[in-house]
């Protein structure tokens, strides 16, 4: 596990680079989630990361533009500035260690890698969607929701509505929201993505992993409706449908081991 700093499209990108186990042409870029998401699940990824090392893959994790330790404020992400920062990982991943790269994101992170390879950024080998969001205008207005939930607590706070927010976002505010700032420019692009439209290449096998609803778990109506999408494109996506704790908005640190498993067996094998 090594830190390195890479040129990114606005300024220097953190990464944690684990290095495979053996000699591999194969790696994978982690795309993580937004704000605090990405926090609660680090030491998640920290071990599927060293996992997947262990079964001979690179891995990069990523921190983009603006968060984490990389350059820049919240403020001053960009989702097209992210795009470009992908770009630039896997540059930096074919000069020194591999030819063969993949994508893989959580959350907001797997919206990412599907834009990234629906538009052919870059040559994505594999695609990896752990618990993608499907809509970023809903996951807008859950962004939005946890500011109304922080100012409820607080008497001298003016209550707000999703529709207050979105009105002052249009007029051009940045919104504090649970510590982050959430700009003009990434909502108006959130609001515009949808992952049914994010059609990965053909040629792109991809694994889709999520926690289901009920018991036994099922996939929810819809994920299910954006993978029917998928495969009347005849796209060469797979999905599972898992249990375990939801890690990436929880307080405290939890496992959900049963991503582990079936994400180093995608990304190692020789076949989809």
């Amino acid at each position: 596990m090594t830190p390195v700093f890479i040129n990114g499209a606005k300024g220097s990108l953190f990464a944690i680079f684990h290095a495979a186990k053996i000699e591999s042409d194969r790696a994978v870029i982690y795309l993580p989630p937004f704000a605090e998401e990405n926090n609660r699940s680090r030491r998640m990824i920290a071990r599927t990361a060293r996992a997947i090392a262990e079964a001979g893959v690179h891995v990069l994790v990523l921190d983009l533009y603006g968060t984490g330790d990389s350059d820049g404020a919240y403020h001053m992400t960009d989702w097209l500035v992210w795009r470009q920062d992908v770009q630039q990982a896997a540059l930096w991943l074919r000069e020194h260690h591999a030819d063969r790269i993949s994508l893989w994101g959580l959350r907001t992170g797997a919206l990412l890698a599907a834009d990234v390879a629906a538009d052919r950024l870059l040559e994505v080998n594999r695609l990896l969607l752990w618990q993608p969001v499907l809509d970023g205008a809903v996951f807008l207005n859950q962004f939005l929701r946890l500011r109304i939930a922080g100012n409820l607590t607080q008497s001298d706070k003016a209550k707000e509505t999703t529709r207050d927010l979105q009105v002052r976002i249009k007029a051009g505010e940045i919104l504090e929201i649970a510590g982050y700032d959430l700009t003009p420019e990434m909502a108006e692009t959130l609001q515009s993505l949808k992952l049914a439209h994010r059609l990965p290449p053909e040629a792109n096998p991809c694994l889709w992993l999520e926690l289901g609803i009920s018991a036994p778990p099922v996939l929810p109506p819809a994920s299910r409706r954006t993978l029917e999408a998928w495969r009347a494109k005849d796209l060469a996506v797979r999905h599972q449908v898992l249990t375990g704790p939801q890690f990436w908005a929880l307080q405290e640190p939890e496992w959900c081991t049963g991503f582990i498993a079936p994400s180093v067996e995608f990304l190692s094998g020789a076949k989809p």
